[in-house]
Protein backbone atom coordinates (compact mmCIF):
# COMPACT_ATOMS: atom_id res chain seq x y z
CA UNK A 1 0.00 0.00 0.00
CA UNK A 2 1.03 3.28 -0.49
CA UNK A 3 1.44 5.89 2.02
CA UNK A 4 -1.71 8.59 1.97
CA UNK A 5 -0.70 12.28 1.56
CA UNK A 6 -0.75 13.09 5.23
CA UNK A 7 1.52 10.57 6.21
CA UNK A 8 3.95 11.55 4.08
CA UNK A 9 4.15 14.73 5.06
CA UNK A 10 4.71 13.52 8.38
CA UNK A 11 7.53 11.54 7.73
CA UNK A 12 9.44 14.20 5.61
CA UNK A 13 8.89 16.34 8.61
CA UNK A 14 9.79 14.31 11.44
CA UNK A 15 13.09 13.21 8.76
CA UNK A 16 13.95 17.31 8.82
CA UNK A 17 13.71 17.91 12.72
CA UNK A 18 16.04 14.30 13.47
CA UNK A 19 18.09 14.39 10.66
CA UNK A 20 19.22 17.87 9.71
CA UNK A 21 17.93 19.67 13.48
CA UNK A 22 16.23 21.77 11.47
CA UNK A 23 12.45 23.90 11.94
CA UNK A 24 9.80 22.53 10.43
CA UNK A 25 9.63 23.69 6.84
CA UNK A 26 6.94 27.22 5.81
CA UNK A 27 6.34 28.47 2.09
CA UNK A 28 9.06 29.90 0.16
CA UNK A 29 8.72 33.40 1.93
CA UNK A 30 11.09 33.36 4.96
CA UNK A 31 10.80 35.84 7.52
CA UNK A 32 13.08 38.65 5.88
CA UNK A 33 13.95 37.23 2.88
CA UNK A 34 12.78 34.90 -0.36
CA UNK A 35 14.07 31.19 0.03
CA UNK A 36 15.81 29.97 -2.66
CA UNK A 37 16.85 26.54 -2.83
CA UNK A 38 19.38 24.91 -1.99
CA UNK A 39 19.75 21.21 -0.63
CA UNK A 40 16.92 18.88 -2.20
CA UNK A 41 15.39 16.76 0.84
CA UNK A 42 11.64 15.31 0.04
CA UNK A 43 9.51 15.43 -3.16
CA UNK A 44 5.44 14.34 -2.45
CA UNK A 45 3.87 13.35 -5.35
CA UNK A 46 0.46 14.59 -6.17
CA UNK A 47 -2.71 12.54 -5.76
CA UNK A 48 -6.63 12.61 -7.01
CA UNK A 49 -7.35 14.34 -3.68
CA UNK A 50 -4.19 16.09 -2.52
CA UNK A 51 -1.34 18.66 -4.14
CA UNK A 52 1.89 17.73 -4.51
CA UNK A 53 5.04 19.57 -3.36
CA UNK A 54 8.98 19.74 -2.83
CA UNK A 55 11.21 20.50 0.28
CA UNK A 56 14.10 22.48 0.06
CA UNK A 57 16.66 23.74 2.51
CA UNK A 58 17.05 27.28 1.99
CA UNK A 59 20.47 28.34 0.37
CA UNK A 60 20.70 31.53 2.56
CA UNK A 61 19.08 30.97 6.13
CA UNK A 62 18.94 26.98 6.22
CA UNK A 63 14.91 26.99 7.60
CA UNK A 64 13.31 24.06 5.47
CA UNK A 65 10.69 25.57 3.24
CA UNK A 66 8.27 23.82 0.37
CA UNK A 67 7.88 25.14 -3.23
CA UNK A 68 6.86 23.54 -6.72
CA UNK A 69 3.55 22.64 -5.57
CA UNK A 70 1.34 20.97 -8.16
CA UNK A 71 -1.98 20.46 -8.37
CA UNK A 72 -3.99 17.19 -7.60
CA UNK A 73 -4.35 14.93 -10.49
CA UNK A 74 -7.05 14.53 -12.32
CA UNK A 75 -9.01 10.92 -13.01
CA UNK A 76 -10.81 10.61 -16.33
CA UNK A 77 -11.94 6.81 -16.23
CA UNK A 78 -14.92 5.91 -17.86
CA UNK A 79 -17.73 3.18 -16.92
CA UNK A 80 -19.07 2.15 -19.64
CA UNK A 81 -22.28 0.20 -20.63
CA UNK A 82 -22.42 -1.16 -23.93
CA UNK A 83 -25.06 -1.26 -26.42
CA UNK A 84 -26.47 -4.24 -27.88
CA UNK A 85 -29.65 -5.24 -30.81
CA UNK A 86 -31.74 -7.92 -29.60
CA UNK A 87 -35.35 -9.58 -30.59
CA UNK A 88 -38.17 -9.80 -27.77
CA UNK A 89 -37.39 -13.12 -26.36
CA UNK A 90 -33.64 -13.72 -26.83
CA UNK A 91 -31.15 -13.77 -23.94
CA UNK A 92 -28.23 -12.29 -24.32
CA UNK A 93 -24.60 -10.27 -23.21
CA UNK A 94 -24.59 -7.03 -22.22
CA UNK A 95 -20.54 -5.92 -21.42
CA UNK A 96 -19.11 -3.31 -19.32
CA UNK A 97 -15.84 -2.16 -19.61
CA UNK A 98 -13.95 0.62 -18.44
CA UNK A 99 -11.08 3.03 -20.56
CA UNK A 100 -9.01 5.47 -19.63
CA UNK A 101 -8.34 3.70 -16.09
CA UNK A 102 -6.48 5.93 -13.90
CA UNK A 103 -6.02 3.58 -11.28
CA UNK A 104 -8.99 1.60 -9.22
CA UNK A 105 -7.91 -0.93 -5.94
CA UNK A 106 -11.78 -1.31 -4.82
CA UNK A 107 -15.25 -0.20 -6.53
CA UNK A 108 -18.56 -0.72 -5.89
CA UNK A 109 -21.36 -0.44 -9.05
CA UNK A 110 -25.33 0.16 -9.06
CA UNK A 111 -27.00 -1.29 -11.96
CA UNK A 112 -30.74 -0.59 -12.85
CA UNK A 113 -32.59 -1.58 -15.73
CA UNK A 114 -35.80 -0.88 -17.46
CA UNK A 115 -38.66 -3.22 -17.26
CA UNK A 116 -38.60 -6.20 -19.66
CA UNK A 117 -35.56 -6.73 -19.03
CA UNK A 118 -34.38 -9.48 -16.65
CA UNK A 119 -30.68 -10.21 -15.13
CA UNK A 120 -30.24 -14.30 -14.87
CA UNK A 121 -26.36 -13.69 -14.56
CA UNK A 122 -23.00 -11.89 -13.94
CA UNK A 123 -19.65 -12.85 -14.19
CA UNK A 124 -16.21 -11.29 -13.26
CA UNK A 125 -14.25 -9.68 -16.69
CA UNK A 126 -10.77 -9.45 -17.13
CA UNK A 127 -9.40 -6.32 -16.16
CA UNK A 128 -10.85 -6.72 -12.10
CA UNK A 129 -10.04 -10.61 -12.18
CA UNK A 130 -7.58 -10.23 -9.49
CA UNK A 131 -10.22 -8.66 -7.17
CA UNK A 132 -12.74 -10.29 -4.75
CA UNK A 133 -15.66 -10.17 -6.90
CA UNK A 134 -19.24 -10.20 -5.52
CA UNK A 135 -22.28 -10.69 -7.11
CA UNK A 136 -26.32 -10.37 -5.88
CA UNK A 137 -27.11 -13.59 -3.43
CA UNK A 138 -30.17 -13.80 -6.44
CA UNK A 139 -27.85 -14.69 -8.86
CA UNK A 140 -25.55 -16.21 -6.95
CA UNK A 141 -28.61 -19.04 -5.99
CA UNK A 142 -29.45 -19.48 -9.25
CA UNK A 143 -32.93 -16.75 -9.39
CA UNK A 144 -32.84 -13.48 -11.47
CA UNK A 145 -33.30 -9.53 -10.89
CA UNK A 146 -35.84 -7.57 -12.49
CA UNK A 147 -34.85 -4.04 -11.65
CA UNK A 148 -31.84 -3.21 -9.80
CA UNK A 149 -28.45 -4.99 -8.30
CA UNK A 150 -25.26 -3.87 -6.75
CA UNK A 151 -21.24 -5.75 -7.60
CA UNK A 152 -18.34 -4.83 -5.35
CA UNK A 153 -14.79 -5.79 -6.11
CA UNK A 154 -12.66 -5.63 -3.44
CA UNK A 155 -8.62 -5.55 -4.14
CA UNK A 156 -5.34 -3.89 -2.28
CA UNK A 157 -3.98 -2.48 -5.30
CA UNK A 158 -4.44 -0.37 -7.98
CA UNK A 159 -5.75 -1.91 -11.28
CA UNK A 160 -5.08 0.09 -14.08
CA UNK A 161 -5.78 -1.59 -17.50
CA UNK A 162 -8.79 -0.90 -19.56
CA UNK A 163 -11.35 -3.25 -20.86
CA UNK A 164 -13.89 -5.52 -19.76
CA UNK A 165 -15.31 -5.66 -16.15
CA UNK A 166 -18.60 -7.37 -16.04
CA UNK A 167 -20.35 -9.28 -18.20
CA UNK A 168 -24.71 -9.16 -17.66
CA UNK A 169 -26.58 -11.58 -19.46
CA UNK A 170 -30.64 -10.55 -19.73
CA UNK A 171 -33.41 -12.14 -21.04
CA UNK A 172 -35.63 -9.47 -22.89
CA UNK A 173 -39.47 -10.46 -22.16
CA UNK A 174 -41.33 -11.52 -25.39
CA UNK A 175 -43.96 -8.56 -25.03
CA UNK A 176 -41.47 -6.27 -25.88
CA UNK A 177 -42.49 -4.01 -28.66
CA UNK A 178 -39.88 -3.56 -31.71
CA UNK A 179 -38.05 -0.31 -31.56
CA UNK A 180 -38.53 0.14 -27.92
CA UNK A 181 -35.00 1.30 -26.30
CA UNK A 182 -34.42 -0.46 -22.79
CA UNK A 183 -31.93 1.56 -20.51
CA UNK A 184 -29.26 -0.02 -18.29
CA UNK A 185 -28.15 2.61 -16.54
CA UNK A 186 -24.63 2.19 -13.80
CA UNK A 187 -23.36 4.33 -11.34
CA UNK A 188 -20.23 3.60 -9.67
CA UNK A 189 -18.15 4.37 -6.29
CA UNK A 190 -14.22 3.81 -6.83
CA UNK A 191 -11.45 4.05 -5.05
CA UNK A 192 -7.60 3.75 -5.64
CA UNK A 193 -5.13 2.10 -2.94
CA UNK A 194 -4.13 5.42 -1.40
CA UNK A 195 -7.73 5.57 -0.54
CA UNK A 196 -8.94 8.43 -2.72
CA UNK A 197 -12.99 8.71 -4.08
CA UNK A 198 -11.89 9.00 -8.02
CA UNK A 199 -14.10 10.73 -10.04
CA UNK A 200 -15.68 8.41 -12.77
CA UNK A 201 -17.62 9.39 -15.70
CA UNK A 202 -20.39 6.39 -16.37
CA UNK A 203 -22.00 6.29 -19.70
CA UNK A 204 -25.60 4.29 -19.68
CA UNK A 205 -26.07 1.24 -22.32
CA UNK A 206 -29.34 0.56 -24.60
CA UNK A 207 -30.87 -2.38 -25.62
CA UNK A 208 -32.74 -1.70 -28.73
CA UNK A 209 -35.66 -4.35 -29.28
CA UNK A 210 -35.80 -5.18 -33.40
CA UNK A 211 -37.78 -8.28 -35.15
CA UNK A 212 -34.39 -9.03 -37.10
CA UNK A 213 -31.06 -10.34 -36.91
CA UNK A 214 -28.60 -7.82 -38.19
CA UNK A 215 -26.85 -9.60 -41.08
CA UNK A 216 -29.60 -12.02 -41.66
CA UNK A 217 -30.50 -10.22 -44.59
CA UNK A 218 -32.96 -13.35 -46.11
CA UNK A 219 -34.61 -13.55 -42.70
CA UNK A 220 -34.38 -17.33 -42.43
CA UNK A 221 -33.10 -16.80 -38.59
CA UNK A 222 -28.91 -17.74 -39.80
CA UNK A 223 -26.33 -15.77 -40.81
CA UNK A 224 -23.85 -18.07 -43.41
CA UNK A 225 -22.77 -17.59 -46.56
CA UNK A 226 -26.28 -17.04 -49.01
CA UNK A 227 -26.76 -13.52 -46.47
CA UNK A 228 -23.54 -12.51 -47.78
CA UNK A 229 -23.99 -13.83 -51.37
CA UNK A 230 -27.72 -11.67 -51.68
CA UNK A 231 -26.07 -8.45 -49.77
CA UNK A 232 -23.35 -8.79 -52.62
CA UNK A 233 -26.01 -9.15 -55.88
CA UNK A 234 -28.35 -6.51 -53.72
CA UNK A 235 -25.20 -4.03 -54.05
CA UNK A 236 -25.08 -4.85 -57.64
CA UNK A 237 -28.32 -4.06 -58.48
CA UNK A 238 -27.76 -0.36 -57.39
CA UNK A 239 -29.27 -1.38 -53.65
CA UNK A 240 -32.63 -1.84 -54.84
CA UNK A 241 -35.09 -4.69 -56.44
CA UNK A 242 -34.36 -4.92 -59.85
CA UNK A 243 -36.42 -7.71 -61.85
CA UNK A 244 -34.00 -7.18 -64.62
CA UNK A 245 -31.16 -8.23 -62.52
CA UNK A 246 -30.70 -10.34 -59.38
CA UNK A 247 -33.72 -9.98 -58.41
CA UNK A 248 -32.98 -10.00 -55.23
CA UNK A 249 -35.47 -8.98 -52.11
CA UNK A 250 -33.83 -8.42 -48.43
CA UNK A 251 -34.23 -6.47 -45.33
CA UNK A 252 -32.35 -3.64 -46.27
CA UNK A 253 -31.95 -3.09 -41.81
CA UNK A 254 -30.68 -5.86 -41.27
CA UNK A 255 -28.09 -4.97 -44.75
CA UNK A 256 -26.98 -2.02 -42.84
CA UNK A 257 -24.34 -3.80 -40.95
CA UNK A 258 -22.47 -0.62 -39.89
CA UNK A 259 -25.80 1.17 -38.74
CA UNK A 260 -24.53 4.50 -41.03
CA UNK A 261 -28.07 5.00 -42.77
CA UNK A 262 -26.99 3.32 -46.34
CA UNK A 263 -25.94 -0.03 -47.86
CA UNK A 264 -22.38 -0.22 -49.48
CA UNK A 265 -19.47 -2.60 -49.82
CA UNK A 266 -18.38 -1.38 -46.33
CA UNK A 267 -21.26 -3.63 -45.54
CA UNK A 268 -20.74 -6.53 -47.74
CA UNK A 269 -17.05 -6.85 -46.49
CA UNK A 270 -18.08 -6.75 -42.67
CA UNK A 271 -20.20 -9.72 -42.73
CA UNK A 272 -17.65 -11.23 -44.81
CA UNK A 273 -15.85 -10.82 -41.78
CA UNK A 274 -18.03 -11.41 -39.43
CA UNK A 275 -18.97 -15.12 -41.26
CA UNK A 276 -14.97 -15.87 -40.55
CA UNK A 277 -15.01 -15.10 -37.39
CA UNK A 278 -17.86 -17.99 -36.57
CA UNK A 279 -20.78 -15.62 -36.70
CA UNK A 280 -19.91 -13.83 -33.36
CA UNK A 281 -17.77 -11.07 -31.91
CA UNK A 282 -13.92 -12.22 -31.93
CA UNK A 283 -11.72 -9.35 -30.69
CA UNK A 284 -8.70 -11.93 -31.66
CA UNK A 285 -10.16 -11.61 -35.42
CA UNK A 286 -11.62 -9.36 -37.22
CA UNK A 287 -13.66 -7.58 -34.46
CA UNK A 288 -16.72 -6.94 -36.15
CA UNK A 289 -19.95 -5.99 -34.11
CA UNK A 290 -23.16 -5.90 -36.75
CA UNK A 291 -25.07 -3.06 -35.57
CA UNK A 292 -29.10 -2.62 -36.71
CA UNK A 293 -29.42 -0.49 -39.56
CA UNK A 294 -30.69 2.76 -39.59
CA UNK A 295 -31.91 3.21 -42.92
CA UNK A 296 -35.35 4.00 -42.55
CA UNK A 297 -34.95 5.52 -38.96
CA UNK A 298 -32.95 8.58 -37.36
CA UNK A 299 -30.81 8.52 -34.17
CA UNK A 300 -31.61 6.59 -31.26
CA UNK A 301 -29.78 8.33 -28.87
CA UNK A 302 -29.26 8.48 -24.95
CA UNK A 303 -30.26 11.40 -22.83
CA UNK A 304 -27.58 12.48 -19.99
CA UNK A 305 -28.05 15.10 -18.09
CA UNK A 306 -25.83 17.96 -17.12
CA UNK A 307 -23.10 17.68 -13.85
CA UNK A 308 -21.65 20.87 -12.43
CA UNK A 309 -18.09 20.57 -12.01
CA UNK A 310 -16.86 20.58 -8.17
CA UNK A 311 -13.08 21.24 -7.19
CA UNK A 312 -11.74 18.08 -8.22
CA UNK A 313 -14.28 16.73 -10.10
CA UNK A 314 -15.20 17.35 -13.88
CA UNK A 315 -18.33 18.12 -14.67
CA UNK A 316 -20.16 17.96 -18.06
CA UNK A 317 -22.92 19.42 -20.16
CA UNK A 318 -26.36 18.47 -21.30
CA UNK A 319 -25.85 15.97 -24.12
CA UNK A 320 -27.26 13.41 -26.08
CA UNK A 321 -25.28 9.90 -27.31
CA UNK A 322 -26.50 8.17 -30.54
CA UNK A 323 -24.47 4.41 -30.17
CA UNK A 324 -25.56 3.45 -33.78
CA UNK A 325 -23.72 6.20 -35.33
CA UNK A 326 -21.42 6.91 -31.82
CA UNK A 327 -21.95 10.74 -32.36
CA UNK A 328 -22.75 13.15 -29.60
CA UNK A 329 -25.40 16.15 -30.19
CA UNK A 330 -25.87 18.69 -27.87
CA UNK A 331 -29.47 19.41 -28.77
CA UNK A 332 -32.78 16.47 -28.99
CA UNK A 333 -32.99 17.34 -32.56
CA UNK A 334 -29.78 15.83 -33.19
CA UNK A 335 -28.82 18.83 -35.51
CA UNK A 336 -25.59 20.37 -33.74
CA UNK A 337 -22.69 17.48 -33.55
CA UNK A 338 -19.97 17.99 -31.11
CA UNK A 339 -16.80 16.05 -30.16
CA UNK A 340 -16.62 13.87 -26.98
CA UNK A 341 -14.32 16.77 -25.87
CA UNK A 342 -16.80 19.63 -26.07
CA UNK A 343 -18.66 17.84 -23.77
CA UNK A 344 -16.43 17.68 -20.28
CA UNK A 345 -16.67 20.78 -17.89
CA UNK A 346 -12.51 20.78 -16.21
CA UNK A 347 -12.60 20.35 -12.63
CA UNK A 348 -12.98 23.91 -11.09
CA UNK A 349 -9.88 23.83 -8.97
CA UNK A 350 -9.52 23.98 -5.58
CA UNK A 351 -9.65 27.95 -4.24
CA UNK A 352 -6.78 28.18 -2.13
CA UNK A 353 -6.76 30.08 1.37
CA UNK A 354 -3.25 29.89 3.39
CA UNK A 355 -3.59 29.16 7.04
CA UNK A 356 -1.18 31.41 8.66
CA UNK A 357 1.26 29.79 10.98
CA UNK A 358 1.38 30.23 14.69
CA UNK A 359 4.62 30.89 16.38
CA UNK A 360 5.85 28.37 19.52
CA UNK A 361 6.56 29.86 22.44
CA UNK A 362 8.49 28.27 25.27
CA UNK A 363 5.67 26.28 26.52
CA UNK A 364 2.59 26.67 23.72
CA UNK A 365 3.14 24.83 20.24
CA UNK A 366 2.75 26.42 17.29
CA UNK A 367 1.26 25.49 14.25
CA UNK A 368 2.85 25.48 10.64
CA UNK A 369 0.92 27.47 7.32
CA UNK A 370 -1.24 25.22 5.91
CA UNK A 371 -3.43 25.63 2.90
CA UNK A 372 -7.14 24.54 2.67
CA UNK A 373 -10.28 25.61 -0.07
CA UNK A 374 -12.52 28.16 0.36
CA UNK A 375 -14.89 26.45 -1.76
CA UNK A 376 -15.16 22.93 -0.80
CA UNK A 377 -13.54 23.12 2.36
CA UNK A 378 -10.70 20.93 2.06
CA UNK A 379 -7.88 20.18 3.83
CA UNK A 380 -4.94 20.55 1.04
CA UNK A 381 -1.65 21.34 3.24
CA UNK A 382 -2.53 20.05 6.67
CA UNK A 383 -1.05 22.38 9.53
CA UNK A 384 1.70 20.56 11.45
CA UNK A 385 2.40 20.84 15.31
CA UNK A 386 5.24 22.80 15.90
CA UNK A 387 6.70 22.23 19.54
CA UNK A 388 6.90 24.53 22.00
CA UNK A 389 10.39 26.39 22.40
CA UNK A 390 10.92 25.07 25.79
CA UNK A 391 13.37 27.92 27.00
CA UNK A 392 13.35 26.99 30.58
CA UNK A 393 16.02 28.05 33.19
CA UNK A 394 19.47 26.10 33.60
CA UNK A 395 18.48 26.53 37.61
CA UNK A 396 15.87 27.74 39.60
CA UNK A 397 13.09 30.06 38.54
CA UNK A 398 13.02 33.25 40.12
CA UNK A 399 8.70 32.88 40.47
CA UNK A 400 6.90 36.07 41.20
CA UNK A 401 2.75 35.55 41.81
CA UNK A 402 0.19 38.24 40.83
CA UNK A 403 -2.57 37.51 43.30
CA UNK A 404 -6.20 37.61 41.86
CA UNK A 405 -7.36 36.14 44.84
CA UNK A 406 -6.57 36.43 48.50
CA UNK A 407 -6.42 32.62 50.00
CA UNK A 408 -8.28 32.83 53.89
CA UNK A 409 -7.97 29.99 56.10
CA UNK A 410 -11.23 28.50 54.70
CA UNK A 411 -10.43 28.69 51.15
CA UNK A 412 -7.49 28.78 48.67
CA UNK A 413 -6.60 31.86 46.72
CA UNK A 414 -5.71 32.29 42.87
CA UNK A 415 -2.86 33.87 41.10
CA UNK A 416 -0.57 34.10 37.69
CA UNK A 417 3.10 32.65 38.22
CA UNK A 418 5.75 33.51 36.49
CA UNK A 419 9.44 33.33 35.98
CA UNK A 420 11.16 36.49 35.71
CA UNK A 421 14.58 35.06 34.03
CA UNK A 422 12.34 32.98 31.13
CA UNK A 423 9.05 32.59 29.81
CA UNK A 424 7.72 30.07 32.59
CA UNK A 425 4.04 31.14 32.89
CA UNK A 426 1.07 29.42 34.88
CA UNK A 427 -2.18 31.11 34.65
CA UNK A 428 -5.00 30.78 37.54
CA UNK A 429 -2.24 28.60 39.92
CA UNK A 430 -3.90 27.57 43.43
CA UNK A 431 -2.62 29.74 45.97
CA UNK A 432 -2.75 27.61 49.53
CA UNK A 433 -4.87 28.57 52.50
CA UNK A 434 -4.07 30.92 55.33
CA UNK A 435 -2.92 29.03 58.34
CA UNK A 436 -4.93 30.05 61.72
CA UNK A 437 -2.75 32.14 63.95
CA UNK A 438 -4.20 31.51 66.99
CA UNK A 439 -3.78 34.02 70.44
CA UNK A 440 -4.77 32.64 73.71
CA UNK A 441 -7.35 35.20 75.50
CA UNK A 442 -9.01 35.01 78.71
CA UNK A 443 -12.36 36.00 79.46
CA UNK A 444 -13.00 37.59 83.19
CA UNK A 445 -15.37 35.94 85.85
CA UNK A 446 -19.01 37.49 86.03
CA UNK A 447 -21.61 37.00 88.83
CA UNK A 448 -22.26 33.73 86.47
CA UNK A 449 -19.25 32.42 85.15
CA UNK A 450 -15.84 31.60 86.57
CA UNK A 451 -13.00 33.50 84.68
CA UNK A 452 -11.38 30.78 81.68
CA UNK A 453 -9.07 30.87 78.25
CA UNK A 454 -9.36 30.39 74.59
CA UNK A 455 -7.75 30.43 71.69
CA UNK A 456 -8.84 33.03 69.23
CA UNK A 457 -7.04 33.14 64.77
CA UNK A 458 -6.13 37.12 64.61
CA UNK A 459 -6.50 36.40 61.09
CA UNK A 460 -10.26 34.74 60.91
CA UNK A 461 -11.83 35.42 63.44
CA UNK A 462 -12.41 31.79 64.48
Amino acid sequence: MKKSGIIRLLTALLAFVMVFALPLPTFATGANHQHTKGVFVEMVVPTYTLYGYSIYRCAECGEAFLTDITEPLKCNAEIIVDSVTVKAGDTFDVEVFVRNNCGIATMGMTMTFANGLTLVDAKNGDVFSEMAFTIPKQLKDGGSITDSCRFAWAGSEDITEDGTILVLTFEADDSISEETLCDINVECEAYNDICDLLSINTISGTVKIIDYIPGDVNGDGIINMLDVLLLCQYYVDGCKYDPDGYAVVINENAGDVDGNGVINMLDVLLLCQYYVDGCKYDPNGYAVKLLPGKTNAGHRSAHYAGIEPTCTSDGRIEFWYCRDCDKYFSDADHNNEINYEDIVLDALGHDEVIDEAIAPTAYTDGLTEGIHCARCGAVLLEQQIIPALGNYCEGEHELRADIKTEPTCFEEGIADVYCENCDYFIENAPVEKLPHTFEVKTKGATFAEVAKTYKQCEVCGE
